[in-house]
């Protein structure tokens, strides 16, 4: 199995949103060499034809079968219109419902249940 991965840029280290980090980036080189990838850096894809990329400058690279997959950067967006944003600029998820949340959920899941199954009060 001959395996390609043409990444369009670079393949280094970022401190940028979504960037990987300097072990990150030492990890997969040696995942890579221990199985045979082969890495094509700088190699922007330009078009696909059936069994072939063809990349910004003309050079082009047969496959059986082709993988294509992207990654994302984060917008300033969010965190120029004040939400809470983590190190990469991600928005913060909340963790946990706040007491009152749960309180809504729990009348809202009784009134459910209620509407449904038909309760008996055996005492």
């Amino acid at each position: 199995l001959d395996i390609t991965l043409a990444v369009g840029t670079r393949f280094a280290a970022s401190d940028k949103p979504g960037g990987l980090s300097q072990l990150a980036v030492e990890h997969l080189q040696n995942v890579f060499e221990r199985l045979s990838v082969k890495l094509s850096v700088g190699s922007r894809a330009a078009s696909l034809q059936q069994g072939s990329a063809t990349f910004e400058g003309g050079s082009a690279q047969p496959f059986d079968v082709c993988l294509w997959a992207a990654g994302f950067s984060v917008p300033e967006l969010a965190k120029q219109s004040g939400l809470s944003v983590n190190d990469a600029g991600r928005l913060r998820a909340i963790t946990r419902l706040p007491p009152l949340a749960i309180q809504m959920f729990s009348l809202s899941v009784t009134r459910l249940k209620s509407s449904l199954i038909p309760v008996v009060d055996a005492g």
